[in-house]
């Protein structure tokens, strides 16, 4: 019969934290009464129902966690349906996940458990003591926990170099004005007056009547000239604007990383 069980209805997350479906159905094997699949609903609308091997489900919070990708989940075989999953179906379902299969038995949909393969189970005594004799020697471990322990898995992680950018002040440009003093020159055009002598000969009739010989005369003509008056003027030449203009280079960060290791070691028995 199908038993009731926890964890119907958690959420499915993959290896890497991603969300894949909800549970709808816990199936246990019929000898141990543990848990050996989960049937997860999966897809847009979860329309689509795969299994997944409870050996590799881990808690996380009110969830579970599985050691496989999204991906491989939902590439597992559509197998089982009313009737129950053939044994050909079951072994490619424990192919998909790469776990051992035995063909003892297979996953019957309806019933939610796992159904053991061949005749039917007996009722009376003496059928009963004939499948003794062929149950005299069991495999040292139910199926269920021999599926978990050869699906054992180890999650290997490691360090990613992740960089990101913060800005911060490289430096602080001022706009600061100061007066200088430099020599200057130009050339000027200055006039000035120059006294000169100019000789012209009197006309008899413009003497005016005659003249001494002995007589002193002094006549004085002012004579002048340019001088440069320098006067300074202040006026606009030019505008000086400060801006920012971003520039992109190229740089190289480097750092070091952790990366765990996964390796087998043998360890023999002595006898």
């Amino acid at each position: 019969m199908q038993e009731p069980s926890p964890y119907k209805s958690r959420t499915l997350f993959d290896a890497a934290g991603e969300k894949v479906g909800t549970i709808e159905d816990v199936y246990v094997d019929q000898e141990t009464k543990k848990p050996e699949w989960v049937l997860v609903r999966t897809g847009l609308f979860g329309l689509r129902k795969t299994f997944v091997p409870m050996s590799a489900l881990q808690p996380q919070g009110d969830d579970l966690r599985a050691s496989y990708s999204k991906d491989q989940i939902n590439g597992a075989p559509n197998v089982g349906d009313e009737e129950g999953a053939s044994p050909e179906e079951e072994a490619r379902l424990f192919q998909h996940y790469g776990i051992p299969y035995s063909a003892s038995g297979t996953v019957s949909a309806k019933t939610g458990v796992q159904a053991e393969a061949g005749p039917t189970p007996a009722t009376d005594t003496t059928e009963a003591e004939h499948r003794g004799e062929s149950a005299a020697a069991p495999e040292s471990l139910p199926r269920a926990e021999r599926l978990a322990e050869a699906s054992r898995s180890v999650q290997r992680h490691e360090e990613e170099l992740r960089v990101s950018k913060i800005r911060r002040p490289s430096e602080l440009v001022r706009l600061h004005k100061w007066v200088e003093t430099e020599p200057v020159s130009t050339s000027v055009e200055l006039e000035h007056e120059e006294a000169r002598i100019v000789r012209e000969p009197v006309i008899e009739n413009e003497a005016g009547g005659g003249g001494r010989i002995g007589e002193e005369g002094e006549l004085e003509v002012k004579l002048e000239r340019e001088e440069p008056v320098i006067e300074k003027q202040v006026v606009p030449v030019e505008r000086v604007r400060l801006e920012k203009d971003v520039k992109t280079e190229q740089q190289t960060v480097e750092g070091e990383v952790r990366k765990e290791r996964v390796d087998v070691e043998h360890d023999q028995e002595r006898g």
